[in-house]
């Protein structure tokens, strides 16, 4: 997994922006470490509170998949047999994963021509309008996120039934 940090839009500078700012890169690493003590005290810390949603694609995603790769029993009650547990599982991690926007634009087909016209846009010259990789992107982005919201909505339905399940 990629530095949390980074993902999370935290201290994820690259290093040629510390070159300029290395003030800045002070001030960042104290900030990782008021968070290191905060998850170490409480659980959590405040940069996971403020982008909640992001912390618990990762984290409850991530907790699922090592669940299923590491998991000893299963509920019975619900699943047949310890391979379905562990396919929900995964199946789970993966519906919630997919609430990411970065996840959803690797199987959108127009974000790489969307992202290289858009970080090439101030070369261009002036006046330039966007093509139609835009107005593509963004229709097509579109539909994912609704199609991905409809799993993770029937996901989160899943894991609240199974909650008291989730356990090693």
């Amino acid at each position: 997994m990629e530095d949390r940090y980074s993902v999370f839009g935290y201290g994820g500078h690259r290093p040629r922006y510390y070159l300029r700012h290395p003030f800045e890169w002070v001030a960042d690493k104290f900030r990782e470490l008021k968070w290191a003590k905060q998850r170490a005290t409480r659980g959590y810390a405040d940069c996971d509170v403020w982008n909640m949603d992001v912390w618990f694609s990762y984290v409850v995603a991530d907790m699922l998949d090592q669940l299923g790769d590491t998991a000893n029993g299963w509920p019975d009650r619900d699943f047949k047999n310890f391979e379905d547990w562990k396919a929900w599982l995964h199946k789970t991690a993966a519906a919630i994963r997919m609430t990411r926007e970065d996840q959803q634009n690797e199987i959108n087909p127009y974000w790489e021509p969307y992202k290289n016209e858009l970080e090439n846009w101030q070369s261009n010259e002036k006046g330039h309008t966007p093509s139609d990789n835009f107005e593509n992107y963004y229709h097509e982005a579109e539909r994912i996120a609704v199609e991905k919201q409809e799993e993770f909505e029937t996901a989160m339905n899943s894991l609240a039934k199974n909650f008291h399940g989730l356990w090693d």
